[in-house]
């Protein structure tokens, strides 16, 4: 699968894997909704989210993520990528190896594409 939508997703991810959040808003939507993988608790705006992924990376040390899956669906003025991921980190002296599901609606109205809502489930 290759589209500018995978390779907006693409981008977002390298940019938090090679730990280079400085400007990951451009990514997001003033407005963003993220929630929780249990689905208890809602994130909102771009500050909240940026800040939630540099906290993840500051605290981890990564050392693999690997897009297992994709697919990607587009509507008029917006695609839905869902993709399954594994990875592994380490935080606090402890190593994980976790797989999930990410789900991404993304605006694509304009050159310029905003991640609108983002959902993920560990499995």
């Amino acid at each position: 699968m290759c589209s500018s939508v995978k390779n907006f997703v693409d981008s977002l991810n390298n940019c938090w894997i090679d730990l280079n959040c400085e400007n990951i808003e451009a990514y997001f939507d003033q407005n963003i909704v993220m929630t929780s993988p249990d689905l208890s608790t809602k994130l909102n705006g771009v500050d909240v989210i940026a800040d939630s992924y540099r906290s993840f990376v500051s605290a981890a040390e990564i050392g693999e993520f690997k897009i297992i899956s994709e697919q990607e669906v587009s509507l008029k003025s917006n695609s839905i990528y869902v993709y399954d991921f594994r990875i592994k980190y380490k935080m606090d002296e402890k190593s994980f190896d976790e797989t999930g599901r990410e789900s991404l609606l993304i605006d694509t109205s304009t050159p310029k594409y905003k991640v609108l809502w983002r959902g993920i489930t560990f499995k």
